[in-house]
């Protein structure tokens, strides 16, 4: 994927099937309601395929390994709401990294 990726074969919004360790959580959006939706685990084949996107896979790889598989359309809220969960795997030498801060 991620050679295909780099010589613009695929790109980001590509759909494509992804095979994850079996131990690792999937986490996406299930709809609740009409308008709503809420994220939790998804169930997973007992093959470990996935179906995502090429940006989800780059995203999910700056996270640490021991983290679940984020599978959700990442807007900025999201990240706002989110990024304390996502990013204490963040650090350098026992220091916050200046990577997601203004």
């Amino acid at each position: 994927m991620h050679t295909a990726f780099a010589q613009k074969k695929l790109g980001v919004h590509a759909r494509i099937w992804v095979r994850l360790p079996i131990g690792k959580k999937v986490i996406g959006e299930v709809r609740v309601d009409k308008d709503k939706v809420k994220q939790e685990e998804i169930p997973r084949k007992p093959n470990g395929l996935v179906l995502t996107t090429v940006g989800r896979v780059l995203f999910n790889d700056i996270l640490h390994a021991k983290m679940a598989f984020y599978d959700l359309a990442l807007a900025s809220k999201t990240l706002a709401r989110d990024h304390r969960r996502l990013l204490p795997s963040c650090s350098a030498g026992g220091r916050r990294s200046s990577f997601w801060t203004a």
